[in-house]
């Protein structure tokens, strides 16, 4: 049995979940939505997870999809009770011999930027000169030093990536930021799922192209930087992740970071993506 936790109109999950529809695999699909009313009992004999009085044996599942979202996001006094409900299914994913797409400990890096920064050289992949400060003149000297630089959150918590205007900067006290060496060349999309990469080239003008006109475009990754790509999501511990390349003007092959819980979807033009999900969770 296969156990998808999320909401309902989240692209990955629902073409996850359309996939494994059309290979008849038996789906078991936990709305995030109603976190409120799910419970997790746990003793010594099993995991059992309760939505709306269903029971559902954990141990009967042999592989997981979980994409839990913020439950601020359902109204104030649901933190409260999603918190433990949390912490109990996230002890099941740890310990639980079925695949789990991603563990929650495989995580962790996504929380520190320079922390993966380690596995990201270690894997072969070169990284932008960084500085984490709250130093004006550090920073400004930083800037002097690369000529452009880039601004962005230190963890995971999303931010818009923005090229730095030293005149912005305020005068007076300040948070710490993480500031790097501004990378130019094509910027690359890959996503790696067990073994397997999928590969788009992002043209844009924008320094974000999130948030920025961007047109995708498949490609097929050399097979050492492919190779590099999957040592990393391994020494990670994940099995698939969403990995942010830019190659430069002299073929040398940078990495930005790597996203633990990648929206795929965007990337996935023929569907691909959610057909490799889904035959790792078959």
């Amino acid at each position: 049995m296969i156990l998808l936790w999320g909401l309902a109109n989240d692209p990955p999950l629902r073409a996850v979940r359309e996939r494994l529809g059309e290979r008849g695999a038996e789906v078991v699909f936990v709305d995030h939505a109603a976190v409120e009313r799910t419970h997790v009992r746990l003793d010594d004999e099993a995991f059992a997870l309760a939505v709306d009085g269903a029971e559902l044996s954990l141990d009967d599942v042999t592989a997981a999809y979980l994409r839990p979202y913020d439950a601020r996001l359902y109204g104030p006094g649901v933190p409260h009770a999603a918190a433990g409900v949390h912490h109990l299914v996230y002890e099941w994913a740890e310990s639980t011999r079925a695949i789990v797409v991603n563990r929650p400990s495989a995580e962790a890096s996504n929380h520190s930027k320079l922390l993966q920064a380690l596995p990201i050289r270690e894997s072969g992949f070169a990284t932008p000169e960084s500085l984490v400060t709250n130093d004006r003149d550090r920073i400004l000297e930083f800037r002097a030093r690369h000529g452009s630089v880039i601004y962005k959150s230190l963890s995971s918590v999303r931010s818009i990536v923005a090229e730095l205007d030293p005149e912005r900067l305020p005068a007076g006290p300040m948070g710490p930021a993480l500031i790097q060496q501004r990378i130019r060349g094509t910027n690359v999309r890959v996503h790696v799922v067990a073994d397997r990469t999928f590969a788009c080239a992002v043209e844009s003008e924008g320094v974000d192209y999130r948030y920025a006109s961007a047109r995708l475009v498949p490609v097929t990754l050399p097979a050492e930087v492919a190779g590099r790509c999957v040592s990393l999501a391994r020494r990670l511990g994940l099995l698939l992740a969403g990995i942010d390349l830019i190659e430069d003007a002299d073929g040398d092959w940078y990495c930005l970071e790597a996203n633990p819980s990648p929206a795929f979807t965007a990337f996935d033009h023929d569907g691909a993506i959610a057909d490799a999900v889904a035959d790792l969770l078959s």
